[in-house]
């Protein structure tokens, strides 16, 4: 089938600059394909789920809104992503063990994913990893939740952690296999959300 494209979206010039400086990287990286069908793995579009209370309905409305999810993305990464060549390393292997990403599976194939930051202090990079703003308000999500590897980068865990998107459980035994199936040179295993 047509190959794996990888790419990066790095930091803007000036606000990405400040942020290294304070916070360290974070891009965003994306790993698309059109090979493996996701619908024959995930056929269910996932929607923003219904909020709680009053507060999580506005601060949702207010932070997760089309212009704040543009203005966000536009302020820490660049809107053009750079492509990576085939010959290098694949992103997925070159990620560090044990650190978490979240990430955002979506229909036309696209994984988008991106550090989560360990600090509280690190708010400009917290609202960068939403699943949203992974997935710039997307209305066909498949999966959203959070990856790590493990075990000396042999395997890799995923959990249906999405507040935005709230896989169903029954839903994450479909999406290692999906991932099995895009990474078989590791083991790849779902784990439950907290």
């Amino acid at each position: 089938g047509p190959p794996i494209v990888e790419c990066v979206y790095p930091p803007t010039i000036f606000f990405g600059r400040l942020f290294r400086i304070i916070w360290g990287e974070n891009p965003i990286l994306e790993i698309s394909q059109s090979s493996i069908d996701v619908n024959d793995y995930l056929p269910i579009c996932l929607h923003p789920s219904p909020l709680p209370t009053l507060n999580d309905y506005i601060k949702h409305k207010t932070l997760c809104a089309k212009p704040i999810i543009w203005i966000i993305r536009r302020s820490q990464v660049q809107p053009h992503p750079k492509y990576r060549s085939a010959n290098e390393k694949s992103l997925i292997d070159e990620l560090p063990i044990d650190q978490r990403y979240n990430f955002t599976l979506l229909g036309d194939g696209r994984l988008v994913f991106t550090r989560i930051p360990h600090s509280k202090f690190k708010y400009p990079y917290r609202l960068l990893s939403k699943h949203v703003a992974l997935a710039k308000r997307s209305s066909n999500v498949r999966f959203a939740g959070e990856l790590r590897k493990t075990d000396n980068g042999e395997t890799l865990l995923i959990k249906n952690n999405s507040g935005t998107y709230k896989p169903d459980d029954k839903m994450t035994p479909s999406a290692v296999a999906y991932f099995q199936k895009l990474f078989p040179h590791l083991c790849v295993r779902g784990i439950p959300r907290d």
